[in-house]
């Protein structure tokens, strides 16, 4: 009951599943010592560092957990187990993007990437819409009525703002269409028995050797509308941020639905050739 989101549990689960189950999972939590911490978190501390990061802090959890219910003595020393680590760079970390003008390559690209059809779409949706990845690949086809997509204020990371609603451009249309074959109770975008993950759609294009992130295409849309005129409340809006300036926000009573949706179809014009 303590998770702010239905999406963040999964997310937290799904992040164990992905980086310590493989090495940790089999053994028993009184039996894990810092060796083996070390062990989970050497090959990604480098390589991924905001996700070893949470992979660190959720196993610190865990076993916290596990102390208090009496199934440990006492938790590992995450200090020491971080001291042994490498030092790993300070500073404000972008998640790799691609350039706009590089889109629509990407988009062609999809069609021979060596992943399943859901991630294709999914990956489609996420270039076409600019939402967060974590939310495309929580997606629920009950969400979606006609070329609206409302993602609920829970499961937004500001949650402030309410309901985000997102306009589907006619391209987006048709991608949900195909997925009726796809859906898992309920899950727009499904293995067939769970709904994928922001980590699913990450190490796809890891495989098809993208150095860019899905969250990228985010940064890619802002440019893009920058680049091409595009009001900078208008792109805002659509990529759910939170207003900085307190006066422009409290006075904010639309979402601009209509006029978001005249820009999101140039968008997706442009991505899909």
């Amino acid at each position: 009951p303590g998770w702010r989101s239905t999406i963040h549990g999964r997310q937290w689960i799904r992040t164990l599943e992905l980086a310590a189950f493989p090495k940790i999972g089999r053994l028993r939590v009184d039996e894990i010592e810092r060796g083996h911490v070390y062990d989970v978190l050497a090959p990604i501390w480098l390589a991924t560092p905001e996700t070893a990061r949470r992979v660190s802090q959720r196993i610190e959890r865990v076993l916290r957990w596990a102390v208090g219910r009496g199934f440990r003595d006492a938790s590992v020393d995450m200090a020491l187990v971080r001291d042994a680590l490498p030092r790993q760079p300070r500073g404000v970390r972008h998640m790799p993007a691609l350039h706009w003008q590089d889109v629509p390559a990407f988009w062609r690209r999809l069609d021979a990437s060596p992943t399943t059809p859901a991630v294709r779409l999914a990956l489609r949706v996420l270039i076409l819409t600019a939402v967060r990845p974590g939310n495309v690949a929580q997606a629920r086809a009950a969400q979606i009525a006609g070329d609206v997509w409302t993602i609920p204020a829970g499961e937004m990371k500001v949650k402030s703002a309410g309901d985000h609603r997102v306009p589907l451009p006619p391209a987006a249309v048709r991608i949900v269409e195909l997925t009726a074959d796809l859906r898992g109770s309920g899950w727009l975008f499904s293995d067939g028995q769970r709904s994928l993950s922001r980590d699913t759609l990450r190490m796809a294009m890891r495989r098809m050797d993208e150095a860019a992130t899905p969250h990228g295409f985010r940064s890619s849309f802002k440019e893009w509308s920058l680049a091409n005129g595009w009001a900078d409340h208008l792109s805002e809006l659509q990529l759910a941020h939170a207003d900085k300036n307190p006066v422009r926000a409290a006075y904010a009573r639309s979402d601009l639905l209509e006029e978001r949706r005249v820009m999101m179809e140039a968008w997706a014009d442009f991505v899909t050739g």
